[in-house]
């Protein structure tokens, strides 16, 4: 499996062991884990503020639930993405922070991986790093061993 470096593969074992646990029966959610724990992304996203790995790309709101169930109260605490007036959804200060070609990349990834079974195969990117994020991604949704 491919890491950027040390501290990428570090970042990948926490999310995957820690944060979001259950991303362990799904490889969609090992793909995000991957692309959230590179060094430029992990650091920066408040974990707490986050229930998806893909979730540091966009702006949030929480969206609380009161359910009342024999005589006791629950809340229930959601994010939600907000979205601009044509339903794009709107991108996070530090989605913004990135250099345009990794937005566009990181865009077209999880467009690719979270909501679809990767159709959108590419065989070639202009920033040879992409081609090996790409080419793990593609990997860990083959379920091969990521480890």
């Amino acid at each position: 499996m491919y890491f950027l470096c040390k501290i990428h593969r570090q970042n990948y074992m926490k999310c995957i062991n820690f944060i979001f646990p259950h991303a362990m029966g799904s490889p969609k959610l090992r793909v995000g884990c991957y692309i959230l724990s590179m060094p430029s992304i992990f650091p920066k996203v408040d974990i707490a503020d986050i229930d998806y790995p893909w979730d540091w790309m966009y702006k949030l709101e929480d969206i609380v639930t009161y359910i009342e169930e024999d005589a006791k109260c629950y809340q229930f605490s959601m994010k939600n993405r907000l979205y601009d007036a044509q339903y794009e959804p709107l991108h996070s200060d530090l989605f913004h922070s990135l250099p345009l070609e990794d937005q566009h990349f990181f865009q077209w990834l999880e467009s690719s991986f979270s909501h679809s079974s990767a159709n959108n195969k590419k065989d070639h990117f202009t920033h040879p790093v992409h081609n090996q994020i790409y080419q793990t991604c593609l990997a860990i949704l083959d379920n091969e061993d990521d480890m």
